[in-house]
């Protein structure tokens, strides 16, 4: 059963409003617990003898088979919507299934995949988004930027617009600055919030942006697109109310751009359901669902993608 299925409540008995811990949490402790069930160091509801049992064994290896098969379809998911293929190396992929298996948590995995040399290859092998894409990574670059206090946010200059260079860090995006041209937000402080932009503002910035990003990668535009959504979350990371109201707010608004996102729950047009559903989720699944969201908008945009 897609472990993306169960968070979202669509399955029977794995209804969302009942995920009041951590589903990455669970996915430790389960994992520590079948540890403890092999090694025999404690008697988790075992035999008196302190000695596993036949039934502590053989829940514990089921349990970590279901939770290994759940972790598979998420990380095939990601390859199909962030690198737009299936995996190629099953040791690799298999690496990557045990990590999660193990705690690690999805963004760290996410984050390894958009800064991997071979999206770096994308990035260089395929330049020119469509101007569709162009626009689509504009508008949603725009609205998340506002999201953001001014000194939050990313200053997007003709370096940013580049692919990244060969072994490159990934701090390097969170600290490029670059120079030359550049569109920064212009959006002024009025008592620590950021003041809503004219449409005279807003489309000055739009045609700045246009402008930059100009034979861009669309491959380079999902990765900044996803950065930016990756701080807009973990801005709003200790106020889970706010945080809510903004995911059930930019889900629906998503949905305006008639772009399937692969499940029936995520291309619900009920704000509450997503909102009540960001209320409850563990914090790595909300970011993974806007990931998601993003990264489908852009893809549906483009006309030359590989294998278009």
């Amino acid at each position: 059963m897609s472990w993306v299925v169960c968070i979202l409540g669509g399955a029977s008995g794995c209804e969302f409003t009942e995920k009041a811990t951590s589903f990455l949490e669970s996915l430790k402790r389960d994992w520590a617990a079948f540890q403890v069930v092999i090694s025999g160091s404690q008697n988790p509801g075992g035999s008196p003898s302190g000695t596993p049992s036949a039934r502590d064994i053989e829940q514990g290896m089921k349990n970590a088979a279901e939770r290994s098969k759940a972790h598979s379809e998420f990380l095939q998911e990601m390859y199909r919507v962030v690198l737009l293929r299936e995996p190629e190396s099953r040791i690799e992929f298999g690496n990557l299934v045990d990590t999660l298996n193990q705690g690690a948590s999805i963004e760290g995995i996410y984050n390894g995949l958009i800064h991997s040399s071979s999206y770096r290859e994308l990035e260089s092998q395929n330049q020119g988004a469509s101007p569709q894409t162009i626009r689509a990574f504009v508008e949603e670059m725009i609205l998340l930027q506002q999201v953001l206090p001014e000194e939050e946010r990313t200053l997007l200059t003709e370096e940013s617009a580049r692919p990244l260079p060969d072994l490159t860090p990934p701090e390097y995006v969170e600290s490029q600055v670059g120079g030359g041209n550049s569109a920064a937000p212009p959006t002024p402080m009025v008592q620590g919030s950021p003041r809503a932009l004219t449409k005279v503002e807003i489309q000055a910035w739009k045609s700045s942006l246009e402008r930059l990003f100009i034979g861009s990668s669309i491959f380079t535009l999902k990765r900044l697109l996803g950065d930016e959504v990756l701080k807009v979350i973990a801005h709003q990371r200790s106020y889970p109310e706010l945080l809510a109201r903004w995911y059930g707010g930019f889900a629906l608004r998503s949905l305006d751009r008639k772009v399937d996102f692969g499940l029936e729950k995520r291309n619900s047009t009920d704000e509450q359901f997503h909102r009540s559903w960001a209320m409850t989720a563990p914090y790595d699944v909300i970011q993974w669902e806007a990931l998601n969201r993003v990264h489908r908008i852009l893809n549906e945009t483009n006309e030359r993608l590989p294998g278009k």
